[in-house]
């Protein structure tokens, strides 16, 4: 019978690690990550051990009688079922993901075959599961280390030779806190109409994903490769010297990302700017010079600002906007603030790369908004405005005055930010006074007094006008005719729009 018990506490466990998306994701495949993590969990979790502990108390008091073979068996079978009726995640597929699980189950064979002896044992296995699936995790990780770093270094090695022998071909490198995809995307469409260019495949900016890229994707005839550089803490950067240098080197923006790890908004800057520890000896920086932070950092390459005030343009009550270029006006799909500062910065740098006007404007009439970035739908009579990739404050700031652009009934629905670490409440309560002289607010929360909600009160918005929902399929049910114009920036987005 205890074969059984070790059989169906092997399962449950098992369900647990594949509970474990985030952890099998790249950027979290570090002892550090797992760490952080970790610590997480017993924030989060820490009550477990609690009731373990009363529960063993109640068990000593009541002699024993809760902790048998029936009772334990009942309480392996419902927390199996309770997890595999769970929605499951989806745990990527890679070479590294697979030998980390295969490792974690490998760990986990041994340890509850070997370890269970008793009914006591599983116990507590059930009521410290988590921290259990945590360590197996990290056992495993340590164990894979010198064979992931090898099978890496490999990789690596081919990628960086590869670009050596691209003598001629130009290294162009984006990071900011955001605004990367928009600004890679907006010179991409610039360059081609002039050049061979190549770049990754969606937001591809990690280590290993830009080796792949390099790897399969580069070739040998390519005047550029563009490539987004995502670092998300501190000393982030120095993992890329590994792979190759720039020619050329894009900062967009500063801002409040990734605190949770940055800590402060001090900590971003240093650490963007060591970007300039990957530039050739006659590199050059293009920056953002309308970010207050990166106007006070002491270059240490030539650079270039630019700016939205260098743009001439004009946004209608339509939201339809011009733009006037060396003396032609023409219609461009771009629209916020954000948008437009980047598309200076691309032309700014496009411009350097002495790509033409003729093909500037050509290239710039058929920009596209991305999908999920300020992105405009006209769908019968409305007007919905999709921002629901990935919010941060300015950017969420500048949907929000797009909004308020716009003629008749304007509706948000919105779940605030998110990932801002201990910035959680004070740019949460800032947006909320934001949405005051929107005619329907929906927030997406399930925190009682969410932040959102006590901005937009204390800025004397009108509460019958703001609607509190748990998502966006009940946020949906409460649209109607007289709603001309939404903005959308919480994800799941497709849903509406289809």
């Amino acid at each position: 019978m205890l074969l059984v018990f070790k059989v169906l506490t092997f399962l449950f466990l098992t369900t647990l690690l594949l509970q474990e998306e985030k952890i099998f994701i790249e950027q979290y495949y570090s002892i550090k990550r797992y760490l952080i993590l970790g610590k997480e969990r017993f924030k989060k979790n820490g009550y477990y051990l609690f009731i373990f502990f009363i529960l063993i108390e109640s068990a000593i008091v009541l002699d024993h009688t809760i902790v048998h073979g029936v009772a334990v068996g009942l309480m392996l079978v419902a927390n199996i079922i309770l997890y595999l009726i769970k929605k499951p995640q989806r745990i990527p597929l890679t070479r590294r993901s697979t030998f980390l699980f295969v490792m974690s189950e490998f760990l986990l064979g041994i340890i509850v075959f070997i370890s269970i002896v008793n009914y006591w044992i599983i116990f507590g296995y059930l009521f410290s599961a988590k921290f259990v699936s945590g360590i197996l995790l990290c056992l495993s990780k340590i164990i894979l280390s010198p064979l992931e770093g090898a099978i890496r270094s490999v990789y690596i090695s081919k990628a960086r030779k590869k670009l050596k022998r691209m003598q001629d071909a130009k290294i162009i490198g984006i990071t900011g806190s955001y605004g990367k995809t928009s600004f890679k995307m907006d010179l991409l469409h610039i360059l081609k109409t002039q050049y061979q260019v190549t770049f990754p495949k969606g937001s591809i900016n990690t280590l290993m994903g830009l080796t792949r890229f390099i790897n399969e994707e580069v070739s040998d005839t390519d005047d550029f490769v563009v490539a987004e550089i995502g670092i998300d803490e501190k000393n982030g950067m120095k993992k890329f010297h590994r792979l190759f240098k720039l020619d050329y080197a894009v900062i967009t923006a500063i801002g409040p990302m990734h605190l949770a790890t940055f800590k402060t908004i001090d900590n971003v800057l240093k650490s963007k700017i060591k970007i300039q520890s990957l530039l050739k000896e006659n590199g050059k920086i293009f920056f953002n010079g309308d970010d207050t932070l990166l106007n006070t950092v002491k270059w240490k390459f030539p650079y270039e600002s630019y700016s939205l005030q260098e743009l001439n343009y004009e946004i209608n009550d339509q939201l339809k906007c011009f733009l006037t270029l060396a003396n032609t006006k023409f219609e461009i799909k771009l629209l916020g603030n954000k948008q437009l500062l980047n598309l200076a910065g691309a032309i700014k740098l496009a411009s350097h790369l002495k790509v033409s006007t003729n093909n500037l404007i050509k290239a710039i009439a058929r920009l596209s908004q991305s999908d999920r970035r300020q992105k405009i739908y006209h769908i019968h009579n409305k007007i919905v405005i999709d921002d629901s990739y990935n919010a941060n404050y300015f950017g969420l700031l500048d949907s929000i005055e797009l909004l308020k652009k716009c003629q008749g009934q304007k509706v948000i629905i919105t779940g605030g930010l998110i990932e801002i670490g201990t910035k959680f409440e004070e740019y949460n309560y800032s947006i909320g006074k934001s949405l005051v002289g929107i005619d329907k607010v929906i927030i997406l929360t399930l925190i009682n007094n969410h932040p959102l909600v006590k901005g937009y009160r204390e800025a004397q918005g009108n509460m019958n006008s703001l609607f509190i929902k748990k998502d966006l399929q009940e946020a949906f049910k409460i649209l109607n005719d007289d709603d001309k114009n939404v903005l959308i920036t919480a994800k799941g987005s497709d849903f509406y729009l289809k």
